[in-house]
């Protein structure tokens, strides 16, 4: 009687671990999507200001450097 108990136990937590996970991908594709966003506009906005603020670093590279 004691291993169908046990049995019912590891059956009910491999339920709870395999919704925590679903959860998780959720949250993890949420997170990366946002982040994916965020590092685009940093990076863009990172490269404007370095042009803006360094003119003469940008002109030496030559326009086929900065392709």
């Amino acid at each position: 009687m004691n291993s169908i108990n046990y049995d019912e136990q590891i059956k009910q937590i491999e339920n709870e671990i395999n919704k925590l996970k679903d959860e998780m991908e959720v949250v993890t594709k949420e997170f990366l999507d946002k982040t994916k966003i965020f590092a685009c506009e940093w990076y863009k906005k990172s490269i404007e200001d370095a042009v803006i603020k360094s003119p003469e670093i940008t002109k030496s590279l030559g326009e086929s450097k900065l392709k």
